[in-house]
């Protein structure tokens, strides 16, 4: 049951961790640092040679603190919502465009993690 946490922080490349077990909660959000939400549309992620169906989590008043604008993480939410939108899952018309502040958390692994999420 294996699964992989994959950490964007501002200005930096992603952290990669093992897990597992999915990571608790409280684990999640000191990851985040603040109330968690999930990113909207945010259902895969490239991960090497493949796309994976995932979670995504960011800090819900990442905005209202003023937390910097996390450009790596903004570029795969848009890809994920690219892929989204070809397979008719998201409607184009509805794509937000901001971009996403702060530490993103993006969940992903097989199915037994993903169902324990």
């Amino acid at each position: 049951m294996g699964g992989t946490l994959l950490v964007f922080e501002p200005h930096a490349l992603p952290q990669v961790r093992e897990f597992s077990q999915p990571p608790s909660l409280e684990e999640v959000q000191a990851v985040i640092g603040g109330d968690l939400q999930v990113v909207p549309g945010f259902r895969t992620i490239r991960y090497g040679n493949m796309v994976m169906d995932c979670v995504a989590l960011c800090d819900a008043n990442g905005k209202r603190k003023g937390l910097a604008m996390n450009h790596l993480a903004t570029i795969a939410w848009k890809e994920a919502l690219r892929r989204a939108v070809e397979a008719g899952l998201w409607r184009s018309e509805v794509t937000p465009t901001d971009p996403l502040v702060g530490s993103v958390a993006v969940l992903f692994g097989g199915p037994e993690f993903m169902d324990a999420l």
